[in-house]
């Protein structure tokens, strides 16, 4: 079974908008990277982001390339939230959609049993594919823009 985390595209500055929506970059690496999962044939049911604008755009344009209807707001993928929290609700063939440094700290926990040991470097609008089995989580694939 997999799991998708992404940390949201390049949002504008808190200087041009305090509620920091994508940038027109950013909706560009976030489509440009959906499009390339979307090719893959993920099997994903439902995608989950955090209450932020830019989060919240990230998810709806993933959602859409990758024609998933269900996409929900939940309290646990803020930038300091803690990552123990979203552990009890991680569920098979979903998305993510968060921040830094909590995607980083989220992974590190699953990979390695603690978020304090860094296992991957997130880039805006990247997509970490975590699978797990009968003996835990492992890393199947990442896709940063920079890649594309």
């Amino acid at each position: 079974m997999s799991m998708f985390f992404v940390q949201h595209g390049i949002a504008l500055d808190k200087s041009v908008d305090v509620d920091r929506p994508l940038s027109e970059q950013g909706e560009q690496n976030v489509k440009k990277i959906a499009n390339h999962v979307a090719r893959q044939e993920p099997n994903i049911e439902q995608v989950f982001h955090s209450g932020k604008l830019r989060s919240a755009q990230t998810a709806r344009l993933f959602a859409t390339i990758l024609k998933i209807s269900k996409v929900q707001q939940i309290d646990v993928l803020n930038p300091n939230d803690d990552v123990n929290k979203l552990m009890s609700l991680l569920e098979d063939n979903c998305m993510y959609v968060g921040h830094l440094p909590h995607m980083e700290k989220m992974l590190s926990r699953l990979l390695c049993g603690s978020e304090h040991t860094r296992i991957v470097q997130y880039e805006n609008a990247a997509v970490v594919c975590i699978n797990r089995d009968e003996k835990g989580y492992y890393l199947n694939w990442m896709l940063k823009p920079s890649m594309l």
